[in-house]
């Protein structure tokens, strides 16, 4: 992809130049994961917490792979910090849920997945996760509901695509 490769030169042009520049790194780390390269991405996104720890991407960006490699301890403190910097950003905030669901902590998950569907109620995979969620919790009821959400939000996303061709 030309605008990946072009995007990945100048961002190690300006590396080159100072590889303590603000966001520089972050852009790496992007034009990195791109190409499909989540070490070099994870390194790059980590040097850019070493230039500047608030950078809200890194954070995110580390979070979300320590979580894919189920370090989950490691990646709530990045998630968490991520969520420090922008309380409301739904994908930090699903991330958070999610690792609470799978480490245990069903009930603080529920309740957050509540609040992410209530801000986002056309978010299938929230919704199926509260339904799981709820499952956990023996809250039978409120699984079926989520369920019904989930199948009538599919079958939304189906007739659009359906319209599209």
């Amino acid at each position: 992809d030309l605008d990946l490769e072009a995007s990945m030169a100048s961002s190690e042009r300006a590396l080159q130049l100072n590889s303590r520049l603000p966001t520089a790194n972050s852009a790496h780390g992007r034009a990195l994961l791109g190409l499909g390269d989540q070490p070099a991405a994870e390194k790059a996104f980590r040097q850019e917490l070493s230039v500047n720890i608030n950078d809200f991407e890194a954070n995110l960006m580390v979070g979300s792979m320590r979580k894919t490699n189920q370090d989950f301890d490691d990646a709530l403190l990045y998630l968490n910090r991520a969520l420090a910097i922008h309380p409301g950003d739904l994908s930090a905030r699903k991330l958070v849920a999610s690792i609470k669901l799978q480490t245990g902590a069903v009930e603080e998950a529920a309740k957050m997945l509540e609040a992410i569907v209530k801000d986002s109620p056309d978010s299938v995979d929230a919704h199926v996760q509260l339904a799981t969620a709820y499952n956990r919790l023996k809250r039978k009821d409120d699984a079926a509901r989520e369920q019904e959400i989930v199948n009538r939000l599919n079958r939304e996303i189906q007739a659009k695509e359906g319209s599209r061709r």
